[in-house]
């Protein structure tokens, strides 16, 4: 089925039109005589007037790009033998500006006439310019991770289940494919859902410290921060976020989960939580919590109850400063 503007609009304007608005031309190459046609927005593609010269493949080759010059003997038998008819190459106007061509064209004719293609010409210089940005955009994350020295992730969180996939890691050798969240040490997974659960109840950022699992096997420290992506409506679509490696800001430390006593009650102060409410929290007994936060150093005793109470205390939503630049300190997450 034919279609075209109908009323005094023929077909030759039809395809003025066309040309104009998309970008395209026309083009006819007798390949026994090397002649060519060009239509009016051929010639526009190439900068030039219609009609103001008569096109050949000198000049064609002339204005193509060093880096995508073919030799016209060569394009010339390739087509013959219904080769290099769809291709891709950048022109070079007399302005100095580059523009990027996709061709599409056919062989027509009996091979024992004059055989000839018809082709058409895209300008999709906008859509390489926008692939170029893309790239580079892609080049400057990619090395803003590697100099963070983490992983960046999106994720979705239904309940306990996470479906969370790296997007880029400063080490491709730990897998940056798959669930990020498998990689997060069994111990510390409860913890991460809890502040992650927190957090998607009220559609705001969080950010916890745990282990990752390398891929040689070995543990190491990161903290963990995302923020949500909300839809039009404030719905929550998706999370993303990054896992910085902190495991040498700590690597001074005996014990990354120890907490000072100090600390605890400090935690207790910007909660305003009694003795009884952190002990019921973290499920010990009151005694011993006393006895953990009896002194303004390293809490002592079986580290399961430290455990257990800088865990119910994380969960509530205060944050451990215990990193080997500065004093062990407390904040609100």
């Amino acid at each position: 089925m034919s279609v075209r503007f109908g009323g005094k609009i023929d077909t030759y304007e039809t395809l003025l039109f066309l040309e104009e608005r998309i970008g395209l031309g026309l083009f006819v190459w007798d390949l026994e005589a090397d002649d060519i046609q060009w239509s009016d927005g051929m010639f526009a593609l190439f900068g030039m007037k219609p009609g103001s010269t008569h096109p050949t493949t000198a000049m064609c080759l002339s204005m193509t790009h060093p880096d995508d010059r073919i030799s016209s003997g060569w394009l010339r038998h390739e087509a013959k033998e219904g080769r290099l008819l769809e291709r891709d190459f950048r022109i070079v106007l007399r302005d100095g500006r580059v523009r990027h061509l996709a061709e599409r064209a056919r062989l027509v004719g009996d091979p024992s006439e004059s055989r000839k293609v018809w082709g058409v010409r895209l300008d999709v210089t906008p859509l390489n310019e926008e692939r170029t940005r893309a790239e580079v955009q892609q080049r400057r994350f990619r090395a803003l991770v590697q100099a963070l020295c983490g992983i960046v992730w999106l994720a979705r969180l239904q309940g306990d289940s996470v479906e969370a996939f790296a997007l880029s890691s400063s080490d491709e050798s730990s897998g940056s494919n798959g669930s990020w969240f498998d990689r997060v040490h069994p111990d510390d997974k409860t913890k991460v859902l809890s502040v992650w659960e927190q957090a998607a109840q009220r559609h705001t950022a969080f950010a916890v410290n745990h282990r990752f699992l390398q891929g040689d096997t070995t543990l190491r420290w990161y903290q963990s921060r995302a923020a949500p992506q909300l839809d039009e409506q404030g719905g929550l679509l998706a999370w993303i976020g990054v896992s910085l490696d902190i495991h040498d800001l700590i690597a001074g430390q005996s014990d990354p989960i120890a907490i000072t006593g100090a600390q605890i009650r400090g935690a207790r102060g910007i909660l305003n939580w009694s003795v009884r409410d952190l002990a019921q929290a973290a499920r010990i007994s009151v005694a011993v919590l006393r006895r953990l936060e009896g002194f303004d150093g390293p809490a002592k005793g079986d580290p399961s109850p430290v455990s257990a109470v800088r865990q119910a205390l994380e969960t509530a939503g205060v944050e451990f400063v215990t990193t080997a630049l500065g004093k062990p300190g407390v904040r609100p997450r």
